[in-house]
């Protein structure tokens, strides 16, 4: 945590240094105050890297860091995992050969609104490979592009701490590459399971959904 301090307080020399590197330390002590104890495992590191790739591209797109942050609410409990004005958006991380994704909840993709299922393949691989990067370092790049604005870096560190992680350099062990991302449209026709569907005595579902058999439905 110091370490990641002094590096920041690098980087600026302007009057505004001190009172950045102070709401540094605070989110920084934040993050670390939180009660879990276990490290995510390999499937979770990768839905979160999924999410963070996301809302980072939606920042880059143009999106208000704050209001793109506010809008990851699926670490609230939310059955989506990012509500926008332009609809929702369900996140699937999943491996490069792999074949389907694993819909865990009936409810997420169960809306009346038209969204998008998005899937990114991620894989975990070897040090040396173009692209490489670990949970650790994607978090803290985000880190910096969100200390930038006033308020979405402490709401960033409340949702990582609801998703269950901890700022821990052993996240920084497990090496990972994205390769790809493909969006599909989520709309009346869509193959889904949906509540009013599904017998009041059944309640709670999970299932597989097969990625080659909704090619139809990509955007």
């Amino acid at each position: 945590m110091l370490c990641d301090i002094i590096e920041f307080s690098c980087v600026d020399k302007s009057d505004m240094a001190l009172l950045k590197v102070l709401r540094r330390y605070a989110t920084s002590l934040k993050l670390l105050d939180h009660k879990h104890s276990a490290l995510l495992g390999t499937n979770a590191r990768k839905g979160l890297i999924g999410e963070l790739l996301f809302l980072k591209e939606k920042i880059e797109l143009g999106a208000k860091p704050t209001d793109a942050v506010l809008g990851w609410v699926g670490p609230d409990g939310a059955d989506q995992d990012f509500l926008y004005d332009d609809g929702w958006h369900e996140i699937k991380a999943t491996g490069v050969s792999s074949t389907s994704i694993s819909i865990s909840s009936v409810g997420q993709l169960d809306c009346d609104n038209d969204g998008e299922l998005v899937v990114y393949r991620i894989d975990k691989c070897a040090p040396a490979q173009v692209g490489a990067f670990t949970l650790y370092g994607l978090i803290h790049s985000m880190f910096n592009i969100l200390s930038k604005e006033v308020g979405a870096l402490d709401e960033f560190v409340l949702k990582l701490g609801s998703a269950g992680y901890i700022d821990m350099t052993d996240y920084d062990k497990q090496i990972f590459v994205f390769s790809s991302k493909q969006a599909y449209r989520v709309d009346k026709s869509f193959p889904r399971l949906r509540r009013k569907e599904i017998p009041t005595e059944v309640i709670s579902a999970e299932y597989q959904l097969s990625i080659p058999s909704i090619v139809s439905w990509a955007k």
